[in-house]
């Protein structure tokens, strides 16, 4: 079976124009809120994992690495950040704490 790619802004242009109107005003919120481009593409790679899109790993990858963000980190970005670091290394995985949760430093949100 033989599949073709997609193309969103080919097919469905009011989608795709609506999408990157949404991507665009994510961005500017997350500066206004002082997220560093290279925090909110380690949010988005997670979300791509989390929702599995190969497409969207790949994009975020890239970004993140046109952003400033290091190989390194990224290939690590699976392993706990070291917790003597007062900066965050990575984007942490859902139900993952942070400072400032009520459960720190036990890095796991909610009951247990």
């Amino acid at each position: 079976m033989t599949t073709s790619r997609i193309y969103l802004d080919k097919q469905t242009p009011s989608v795709f124009k609506a999408l990157r109107a949404t991507a665009a005003e994510v961005r500017a919120r997350a500066a206004e809120a002082g997220l560093s481009r290279i925090t909110l593409e380690l949010v988005s790679l997670r979300v791509s994992q989390i929702n599995g899109c190969a497409y969207c790993l790949d994009l975020h990858t890239h970004l993140a690495l046109r952003a400033g963000e290091t190989t390194q980190r990224l290939n690590a970005g699976r392993r706990r950040p070291p917790t003597t670091s007062s900066r965050p290394t990575y984007a942490a995985p859902a139900g993952s704490c942070a400072p400032g949760c009520p459960t720190w430093p036990s890095r796991r949100c909610g009951p247990g």
